[in-house]
């Protein structure tokens, strides 16, 4: 489909104003939010074994002990590790993160890369004839507002 320009328009005074801390703060929310918390140890509670006592409490010189699975001796858990219960997740209010799209809107459009659609010639309403409106527009990246 050939695209052809038939007026043009200007921006509205809300998408004019740079915020691109608001931009900044929603892009490292979004990446927190992909974030897989996938890093665990075993604790001493978590590692199998270890349920006798591994020498009496007094009489041997040696320091006391109540579990082979104690931190402090091979194969045992690890003390304060790493586990899977960590929320990466980031706020961003509602305000920041309408600002942040209009932010990334002025930049496309101040790139010009940004190009308003008047009117889409879809009236079936299936999403394969809307597939098809859009893979025949010159654009290679297509991103519907």
């Amino acid at each position: 489909m050939k695209t052809t320009v038939i007026k043009t328009t200007d921006l509205p005074k809300a998408f004019l104003e740079v915020h691109p801390h608001n931009l900044y703060l929603y892009c490292k929310a979004y990446a927190a939010g992909l974030r897989a918390n996938t890093a665990q140890t075993k604790n001493r509670s978590a590692v199998s074994g270890g349920g006798k006592k591994p020498w009496a409490q007094k009489g041997g010189g040696r320091a006391r002990a109540g579990s082979t699975r104690s931190p402090i001796f091979v194969g045992g858990g690890v003390a304060f590790g790493p586990s899977t219960n960590k929320n990466y997740d980031q706020k961003v209010n509602k305000k920041q993160k309408k600002l942040a799209l209009y932010h990334a809107i002025a930049e496309m459009a101040a790139n010009e890369k940004v190009f308003v659609v008047d009117n889409i010639a879809v009236e079936s309403g299936k999403t394969k004839d809307a597939m098809a409106f859009v893979n025949g527009l010159e654009q290679r990246d297509v991103l519907v507002v």
